[in-house]
């Protein structure tokens, strides 16, 4: 019985790896600029299909990321935008 248990506890633990893993793509380097922005969590009863599986497949700036039922494109946060001019001097 107890390795019945185990087992079903790693399988909900890799679940949970992987559903992260295809939220914030294979790797670091392949998403935008910026974090998804914080979602309290919230019991829903439906959740929506996935709007997207990685940034790219999102508009402009906007990333993939969990929102309050589902996964959908949302607009980072903790970007900063570079300068759009030089100070005269």
């Amino acid at each position: 019985m107890k390795s019945y248990s185990l087992a079903i506890l790693l399988v909900i633990f890799a679940s949970g790896f992987l559903m992260s893993w295809a939220v914030e793509g294979a790797s670091k380097e392949k998403a935008k600029r910026g974090d998804c922005p914080f979602r309290r969590p919230a019991m829903c009863l439906v959740y929506e299909p996935p709007q997207c599986e990685s940034d790219w497949q999102c508009p402009k700036k906007q990333k993939c990321c969990p929102d309050y039922c589902g996964i959908k494109c949302l607009d980072p946060v903790g970007t900063s935008e570079p300068d759009l001019f030089l100070p005269v001097q």
